[in-house]
Protein backbone atom coordinates (compact mmCIF):
# COMPACT_ATOMS: atom_id res chain seq x y z
CA UNK A 1 0.00 0.00 0.00
CA UNK A 2 1.09 3.29 -0.94
CA UNK A 3 0.60 6.22 0.92
CA UNK A 4 0.59 9.98 0.54
CA UNK A 5 2.32 12.64 2.29
CA UNK A 6 3.73 16.51 1.77
CA UNK A 7 6.85 17.78 0.52
CA UNK A 8 8.88 20.39 2.02
CA UNK A 9 6.21 23.38 0.64
CA UNK A 10 3.12 21.47 1.86
CA UNK A 11 2.18 21.91 -1.22
CA UNK A 12 2.32 18.40 -2.80
CA UNK A 13 1.74 15.18 -2.12
CA UNK A 14 4.25 12.65 -2.88
CA UNK A 15 3.00 8.88 -3.41
CA UNK A 16 5.48 6.91 -2.06
CA UNK A 17 5.81 2.88 -1.18
CA UNK A 18 7.90 0.15 -0.48
CA UNK A 19 8.61 -0.82 -4.02
CA UNK A 20 7.17 2.20 -5.80
CA UNK A 21 7.79 6.02 -5.84
CA UNK A 22 6.30 8.15 -7.79
CA UNK A 23 5.59 12.33 -7.82
CA UNK A 24 1.77 12.97 -8.33
CA UNK A 25 0.64 16.68 -9.17
CA UNK A 26 -2.11 17.99 -7.07
CA UNK A 27 -2.24 21.50 -8.73
CA UNK A 28 -5.72 23.11 -10.17
CA UNK A 29 -4.46 24.64 -13.56
CA UNK A 30 -5.78 27.80 -15.13
CA UNK A 31 -5.02 27.96 -19.21
CA UNK A 32 -1.59 28.82 -18.28
CA UNK A 33 -0.64 26.01 -16.29
CA UNK A 34 -2.19 23.48 -19.24
CA UNK A 35 0.26 25.14 -21.57
CA UNK A 36 3.13 24.80 -19.35
CA UNK A 37 2.61 21.11 -18.91
CA UNK A 38 1.89 20.33 -22.39
CA UNK A 39 5.54 21.95 -22.89
CA UNK A 40 7.38 20.09 -20.59
CA UNK A 41 5.09 17.01 -22.03
CA UNK A 42 6.68 18.18 -25.48
CA UNK A 43 9.82 17.40 -24.02
CA UNK A 44 9.83 13.66 -23.22
CA UNK A 45 13.07 11.86 -23.19
CA UNK A 46 15.43 14.92 -22.30
CA UNK A 47 17.77 13.08 -19.88
CA UNK A 48 17.54 15.46 -17.05
CA UNK A 49 13.27 16.26 -17.03
CA UNK A 50 11.11 13.94 -15.16
CA UNK A 51 9.00 12.14 -17.60
CA UNK A 52 5.39 13.18 -17.22
CA UNK A 53 3.11 10.01 -18.08
CA UNK A 54 -0.06 11.38 -18.07
CA UNK A 55 -2.50 13.06 -16.14
CA UNK A 56 -6.61 12.57 -14.78
CA UNK A 57 -9.27 14.81 -13.50
CA UNK A 58 -11.30 14.46 -10.68
CA UNK A 59 -11.85 15.20 -7.27
CA UNK A 60 -9.21 14.87 -4.53
CA UNK A 61 -11.13 11.81 -3.35
CA UNK A 62 -11.78 10.28 -6.57
CA UNK A 63 -8.18 10.49 -7.65
CA UNK A 64 -6.82 8.77 -4.17
CA UNK A 65 -8.67 6.11 -4.57
CA UNK A 66 -7.70 5.44 -8.03
CA UNK A 67 -4.08 5.73 -6.87
CA UNK A 68 -4.63 3.28 -3.86
CA UNK A 69 -3.55 6.26 -1.79
CA UNK A 70 -3.91 7.19 2.07
CA UNK A 71 -4.96 10.95 1.97
CA UNK A 72 -6.53 11.78 5.08
CA UNK A 73 -7.54 15.27 3.61
CA UNK A 74 -8.30 14.67 -0.18
CA UNK A 75 -10.72 17.24 -1.19
CA UNK A 76 -14.14 17.04 -3.49
CA UNK A 77 -13.33 20.32 -5.68
CA UNK A 78 -12.28 18.74 -9.16
CA UNK A 79 -7.94 18.68 -9.42
CA UNK A 80 -5.64 17.17 -12.09
CA UNK A 81 -3.24 14.83 -11.28
CA UNK A 82 -0.10 14.16 -13.01
CA UNK A 83 1.69 10.88 -12.74
CA UNK A 84 5.55 10.62 -13.38
CA UNK A 85 8.24 8.46 -14.19
CA UNK A 86 9.47 6.21 -11.71
CA UNK A 87 12.78 7.64 -9.69
CA UNK A 88 14.45 5.15 -7.50
CA UNK A 89 18.02 7.23 -6.74
CA UNK A 90 17.19 9.81 -3.98
CA UNK A 91 17.43 13.62 -4.05
CA UNK A 92 20.11 15.70 -4.38
CA UNK A 93 18.98 17.38 -0.79
CA UNK A 94 19.89 13.58 0.75
CA UNK A 95 23.14 13.84 -1.15
CA UNK A 96 24.45 17.31 0.03
CA UNK A 97 23.32 16.58 3.69
CA UNK A 98 26.29 14.17 4.16
CA UNK A 99 28.17 17.53 3.36
CA UNK A 100 29.89 18.73 0.54
CA UNK A 101 30.19 17.04 -2.95
CA UNK A 102 34.01 17.02 -4.49
CA UNK A 103 34.11 19.80 -7.38
CA UNK A 104 34.58 17.51 -10.68
CA UNK A 105 31.41 15.65 -9.05
CA UNK A 106 29.52 19.56 -8.62
CA UNK A 107 30.63 20.37 -12.34
CA UNK A 108 29.32 17.32 -13.85
CA UNK A 109 25.85 17.80 -12.31
CA UNK A 110 25.76 21.06 -12.86
CA UNK A 111 26.34 20.88 -16.69
CA UNK A 112 23.10 18.24 -16.57
CA UNK A 113 21.38 20.54 -14.61
CA UNK A 114 21.63 23.15 -16.60
CA UNK A 115 21.12 21.80 -20.02
CA UNK A 116 17.66 20.21 -18.58
CA UNK A 117 17.29 24.09 -17.47
CA UNK A 118 18.11 25.55 -21.02
CA UNK A 119 15.79 22.85 -22.68
CA UNK A 120 13.21 24.72 -20.12
CA UNK A 121 14.04 28.04 -21.26
CA UNK A 122 14.02 27.60 -24.45
CA UNK A 123 10.71 26.88 -24.59
CA UNK A 124 9.79 29.64 -22.11
CA UNK A 125 9.33 27.73 -19.28
CA UNK A 126 10.49 29.33 -15.77
CA UNK A 127 11.03 26.47 -13.16
CA UNK A 128 10.73 28.97 -10.42
CA UNK A 129 11.50 26.61 -7.64
CA UNK A 130 14.82 24.52 -8.25
CA UNK A 131 16.63 23.31 -5.12
CA UNK A 132 18.23 20.44 -4.22
CA UNK A 133 15.04 18.80 -3.11
CA UNK A 134 13.38 19.12 -6.42
CA UNK A 135 16.08 17.24 -8.25
CA UNK A 136 15.44 13.26 -8.54
CA UNK A 137 18.40 10.94 -9.39
CA UNK A 138 17.89 8.23 -12.22
CA UNK A 139 19.67 6.55 -14.42
CA UNK A 140 21.00 6.70 -17.22
CA UNK A 141 22.03 3.78 -20.35
CA UNK A 142 25.34 3.31 -18.80
CA UNK A 143 23.60 3.13 -15.51
CA UNK A 144 24.99 6.67 -14.43
CA UNK A 145 23.07 8.45 -11.96
CA UNK A 146 21.04 11.15 -13.86
CA UNK A 147 19.89 13.72 -12.14
CA UNK A 148 16.43 15.20 -13.17
CA UNK A 149 14.14 18.01 -12.13
CA UNK A 150 10.74 17.61 -11.01
CA UNK A 151 7.52 19.64 -9.47
CA UNK A 152 6.60 21.94 -11.98
CA UNK A 153 3.87 23.57 -9.64
CA UNK A 154 5.45 26.94 -9.77
CA UNK A 155 6.17 26.86 -13.02
CA UNK A 156 5.22 29.53 -15.65
CA UNK A 157 5.80 30.93 -19.08
CA UNK A 158 8.70 33.57 -19.72
CA UNK A 159 10.88 34.75 -22.49
CA UNK A 160 14.29 35.05 -20.71
CA UNK A 161 14.50 38.75 -20.68
CA UNK A 162 10.98 39.60 -20.55
CA UNK A 163 10.11 40.75 -17.15
CA UNK A 164 6.26 39.36 -16.86
CA UNK A 165 6.61 36.87 -13.75
CA UNK A 166 5.21 37.77 -10.69
CA UNK A 167 4.40 36.29 -7.48
CA UNK A 168 7.04 35.32 -4.42
CA UNK A 169 7.50 31.81 -5.13
CA UNK A 170 10.75 29.53 -4.29
CA UNK A 171 12.25 28.22 -1.15
CA UNK A 172 13.94 30.14 1.27
CA UNK A 173 17.95 30.15 0.38
CA UNK A 174 17.06 29.60 -3.27
CA UNK A 175 14.97 32.74 -4.27
CA UNK A 176 16.38 35.84 -6.42
CA UNK A 177 16.29 38.80 -4.73
CA UNK A 178 14.10 40.55 -7.27
CA UNK A 179 11.68 37.73 -6.77
CA UNK A 180 12.06 38.60 -2.78
CA UNK A 181 11.86 42.23 -3.63
CA UNK A 182 8.33 41.73 -5.34
CA UNK A 183 9.51 43.33 -8.44
CA UNK A 184 8.56 42.07 -12.00
CA UNK A 185 11.24 39.49 -12.91
CA UNK A 186 12.22 36.89 -15.62
CA UNK A 187 13.68 33.23 -16.61
CA UNK A 188 16.60 34.63 -15.26
CA UNK A 189 15.50 33.99 -11.32
CA UNK A 190 16.14 30.23 -12.29
CA UNK A 191 20.34 31.24 -12.92
CA UNK A 192 20.18 33.10 -9.20
CA UNK A 193 18.49 29.66 -8.04
CA UNK A 194 21.38 27.62 -10.00
CA UNK A 195 23.96 29.53 -8.65
CA UNK A 196 22.51 28.73 -5.19
CA UNK A 197 22.18 25.04 -5.52
CA UNK A 198 25.68 25.06 -7.00
CA UNK A 199 27.44 26.30 -3.95
CA UNK A 200 25.06 23.98 -1.79
CA UNK A 201 27.07 21.54 -3.99
CA UNK A 202 30.18 23.02 -3.04
CA UNK A 203 29.86 23.55 0.34
CA UNK A 204 26.96 21.87 1.43
CA UNK A 205 24.72 24.83 2.29
CA UNK A 206 23.49 27.76 -0.07
CA UNK A 207 25.06 31.04 -0.04
CA UNK A 208 24.32 33.58 2.38
CA UNK A 209 22.35 37.05 1.55
CA UNK A 210 24.27 40.11 2.76
CA UNK A 211 22.19 43.55 2.65
CA UNK A 212 24.54 45.69 1.64
CA UNK A 213 26.77 43.68 -0.32
CA UNK A 214 24.77 41.08 -1.86
CA UNK A 215 25.85 37.28 -1.45
CA UNK A 216 28.31 36.13 0.19
CA UNK A 217 30.03 33.06 -0.61
CA UNK A 218 31.52 30.41 2.43
CA UNK A 219 33.18 27.66 0.33
CA UNK A 220 36.20 25.52 1.24
CA UNK A 221 39.62 26.73 0.87
CA UNK A 222 39.75 23.41 -2.21
CA UNK A 223 37.09 25.16 -4.11
CA UNK A 224 38.90 26.50 -7.56
CA UNK A 225 38.88 30.61 -8.40
CA UNK A 226 37.03 29.11 -11.32
CA UNK A 227 34.32 27.92 -9.64
CA UNK A 228 34.48 30.93 -7.63
CA UNK A 229 33.84 33.35 -10.28
CA UNK A 230 31.49 30.77 -11.78
CA UNK A 231 28.97 31.39 -8.63
CA UNK A 232 29.67 35.62 -8.57
CA UNK A 233 28.04 35.25 -12.29
CA UNK A 234 25.24 33.42 -11.59
CA UNK A 235 24.38 35.09 -7.93
CA UNK A 236 24.65 38.67 -9.11
CA UNK A 237 22.26 40.47 -7.32
CA UNK A 238 21.09 42.78 -10.92
CA UNK A 239 19.47 39.77 -12.71
CA UNK A 240 20.97 42.10 -16.63
CA UNK A 241 24.24 40.80 -15.16
CA UNK A 242 23.48 37.33 -14.91
CA UNK A 243 24.29 34.49 -18.14
CA UNK A 244 21.57 32.59 -19.47
CA UNK A 245 21.58 29.16 -19.12
CA UNK A 246 23.08 28.84 -22.64
CA UNK A 247 25.98 31.52 -21.52
CA UNK A 248 26.11 29.42 -17.96
CA UNK A 249 26.87 26.18 -20.62
CA UNK A 250 29.88 28.00 -21.72
CA UNK A 251 31.79 29.16 -18.73
CA UNK A 252 34.91 28.29 -18.59
CA UNK A 253 34.05 26.56 -15.41
CA UNK A 254 31.99 23.70 -16.98
CA UNK A 255 34.05 23.16 -19.78
CA UNK A 256 35.53 19.42 -20.06
CA UNK A 257 39.01 19.10 -19.43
Amino acid sequence: MSRAMPTETGALPVATGIENESKVFNHLLGSEGSLVVSKVMAQKGHPNLVELLGCFEGSGIEAVSALGLELPQAEEEPVYYFVTELLEGGSLDQLVQRGPVFEETAKRLTRKICDGLLSLHSKGVVHRDLKPGNVLFGSNEQGEAEPKFIDFSHAALAEEDEESLHGELGTRGYVAPEVLAEKPYCSKCDIFSLGCLVHTLLSGKPPRRHMRIGMVQHLPATVSQEARQFLSSLLSMDFRSRPGAAEVLREPWLQEE
